[in-house]
């Protein structure tokens, strides 16, 4: 079932209230049943998919919504509430335009507190924007903003816009910043993956590993894809996000892969079983497969592996994905290889290929 069946109701009842202003509450109201029922119907796509189908549940009409609302004149309050929320689209595979981004960054003010209002809603603003926009906005944002942890979510989006920008000296300023906020609720974690002390950082050289390969009799090793760029996924078939990624990385391996580029996929599956059934089943990941193993039994997970902390795999988890050089340098973590990114980051280095 495509998710229009479920929110195309909504947008006509708006559409048929225009002259009346739409509330914050109902824009919130709107948004979860919209959202719910997009995760639901990919909840229930993914038990029954067939093997190399890609989910296509339709936001389109939540996401005109949210746009004719942020642009409602009354209430300040339900526009900004709808610009958040309208920049949180991408979370759910619905790209926005750089017209969309201006717009959502005129409609929050830098001291709005809908800033935190929905999932990401200003690391989205932050690679939406051109680098300068973006750089204006966050800054303003922490000088503005009273909520501590829009500031929080302000400089570490700053520090990861500075790594985009290859500006190490403006990054490793902005980690310092950030260390003041790790008491702020749920920053921690961003927070230490900014770390120059990582196990794997950009810039630095890529940790040797020497994994089996999935159903073959090949050992995949660093030096053995020395002289092309990779693409390091570590994932797992029980970890939705990363079942998710599955269809970008499909595509991504189409465009660019060859003797240039390859995805390397890195099970920490509990079995290498359940990757080849998930393959024959579901995706077959066209490129190489290697094991790395791991623990999860429903509730915890032990990566507690030689390679594992070498990649800080044991304490980041997964999805990780992790671009490598052909002379086996760190290009772009995780921050520069989510969503639409991940094909921005691939053709920085690789160019306009098929």
């Amino acid at each position: 079932m495509r998710i229009r069946e479920f929110v195309m109701p909504l947008v006509l009842v708006a559409a048929c209230s225009q002259q009346s202003t739409v509330t914050v509450e109902q824009v919130q109201e709107r948004y979860e049943q919209g959202t719910q029922a997009y995760e639901s119907a990919l909840e229930a796509f993914e038990q029954t998919a067939p093997r190399g189908a890609a989910y296509e549940g339709d936001l389109a009409p939540l996401v005109d919504f949210l746009r004719a609302v942020m642009r409602q004149r009354g209430d300040s309050e339900a526009s900004e509430r709808a610009a958040a929320y309208l920049a949180t689209m991408p979370n759910y595979l619905t790209p926005l335009s750089a017209d969309d981004y201006l717009e959502i960054s005129a409609a929050l003010p830098p001291a709005s507190a809908h800033w935190t209002a929905g999932r990401n809603v200003i690391g989205n603003i932050s690679t939406g924007l051109n680098a300068d926009g973006a750089r204006t906005k966050l800054e303003s944002i922490v000088a503005e903003n009273p909520d501590r942890s829009a500031q929080a979510q302000a400089v570490v989006a700053l520090a990861q816009l500075e790594r985009r920008e290859g500006r190490m000296d403006a990054f490793a300023a902005n980690y310092e910043r950030a260390t003041a906020y790790a008491d702020v609720e749920g920053m921690g974690f961003p927070i230490r993956l900014l770390n120059p002390e990582n196990n794997v950082v950009v810039g630095g050289q890529i940790p040797s590993f020497a994994l089996p390969e999935i159903g073959g009799d090949q050992v995949i090793t660093a030096e053995s894809l020395r002289g092309r760029y990779y693409l390091l996924d570590f994932w797992a078939t029980w970890c939705p996000p990363c079942i998710v990624e599955r269809p970008a990385l499909a595509r991504m391996q189409a465009r660019f892969g060859g003797e240039r580029f390859t995805i390397v996929s890195v099970s920490v599956d509990n079995t290498q079983d359940v990757v080849t059934q998930f393959r024959e089943r579901r995706w077959s990941m066209d490129w190489p497969n290697v094991f790395l193993g791991g623990q999860y039994d429903g509730d915890n997970m032990n990566f507690d592996t030689p390679v594992a902390r070498a990649f800080d795999i044991n304490w980041i988890g997964v999805p990780q994905l992790i671009l490598v050089s052909p002379e086996g340098k760190v290009l772009a973590l995780r921050d520069q290889l989510e969503g639409a990114m991940l094909e921005r980051t691939l053709a920085q280095y690789l160019g306009p290929t098929r």
